[in-house]
């Protein structure tokens, strides 16, 4: 006889009446217990997580997700947990979710997360948010899960949209206040350094950002043979936070000593592209030795297609290289060579 397993959904919020019905419903028929851990809202939030179906906690917000996370954690009673925030909603997989009632909790589950940005981008990571039960967290910020066996990748989609720029704003402080402290009593942690630069990154203080991302790169080296998977959005938006200081030179280097592990993602051929074709616009001299450069990262961009690594950007690989490759055949006046991509500029 097949044992049949229980399923819950974790989650911890905060004032998120915005988008927590849309979160809910996304699941609710799909799990068996939903339950929500409160951190102190003071909008809808908790009333409209129960009209939904789920039991709702509350906790004191202490400045530790992981602390928060594993109440919820302790409150489900199945025997798989779906971790999911609120600004989070499942678009495709859900019968991958129903088949974890008939699969032993053996392992870990990594599911797709997608990130539309306010400029137009959207990112792409794999992320553990299948546990079974008895997992925990660890991390007062970007707290990561234990791993209990093997890393299985599932076919799950979440959308998300905290990374648009009206919801960013409202977290910005609080991220980086948060890292300060992990960073206070872990100063060594590469990790650490990395978050912190990226949410310079995502409020727009490039400079800034290239203080953590260097300071992240001088606790690593240069990338390794097994890479962590923070890794590749690290050394792709540490390249494109140098262009935006206007150190292009600096980017080019950088490029050039990462290049052997890189050359599958069109994402670091992209940032590439980028470094050499605004390091030519800076130094018009130059133009002849460098534009048939980043041609050529951008040409590669369009042979690989868009990445699956970890931080990849859809259209990096298609579209979005086209558009820089259309623009640079206008300016230098080869009309045929744009005409030619131009029908590959479209999302």
């Amino acid at each position: 006889m097949t044992a049949t397993y229980r399923v819950s959904l974790a989650m911890i919020v905060r004032d998120e009446a915005r988008c927590i019905e849309r979160c809910l419903e996304s699941v609710r028929e799909l799990v068996d217990e939903m339950v929500v851990v409160d951190t102190g809202s003071t909008d809808d939030t908790v009333a409209l997580a129960e009209a939904a179906g789920a039991t709702v906690h509350h906790v004191t917000w202490a400045d530790d997700f992981a602390a928060a996370r594993n109440v919820a954690l302790g409150h489900c009673t199945g025997d798989w947990v779906l971790v999911l925030d609120a600004d989070e909603w499942l678009v495709s997989g859900a019968e991958v979710v129903t088949s974890l009632r008939s699969a032993e909790p053996v392992f870990t589950g990594a599911v797709e997360i997608a990130s539309p940005t306010s400029d137009g981008t959207v990112t792409m990571i794999r992320q553990v948010r299948v546990l079974p039960s008895g997992a925990r967290y660890t991390g007062r910020i970007h707290e990561q899960p234990d791993v209990i066996g093997e890393e299985r990748a599932l076919d799950v989609r979440l959308e998300h949209d905290g990374y648009l720029a009206e919801q960013l704003a409202s977290k910005a402080g609080r991220n980086r206040r948060l890292l300060e402290m992990s960073l206070a009593e872990d100063p060594e942690n590469p990790f650490l350094w990395f978050q912190l630069a990226r949410a310079h990154d995502v409020a727009r203080s490039p400079a800034a950002a290239c203080l953590g991302f260097e300071r992240a790169y001088q606790l690593t080296g240069p990338t390794g043979p097994t890479p962590p998977p923070w890794r590749h959005p690290f050394v792709v938006r540490f390249l494109a936070c140098l262009v935006m200081t206007g150190r292009t030179q600096d980017a080019i280097d950088f490029a050039v000593s990462e290049l052997e592990h890189w050359q599958g993602s069109a994402d670091f051929q992209f940032m590439l592209g980028h470094a050499l074709h605004q390091h030519a616009l800076a130094h018009p001299e130059l133009q002849p030795e460098v534009l048939p450069l980043a041609e050529d990262a951008w040409l590669t961009c369009l042979s690989l297609g868009d990445s699956s690594l970890p931080g990849a950007t859809i259209g990096h690989g298609t579209f979005l290289a086209a558009r820089q490759l259309v623009s640079l055949y206008e300016s230098l006046g080869r009309e045929p060579d744009a005409a030619r991509l131009r029908p590959l500029t479209q999302p």
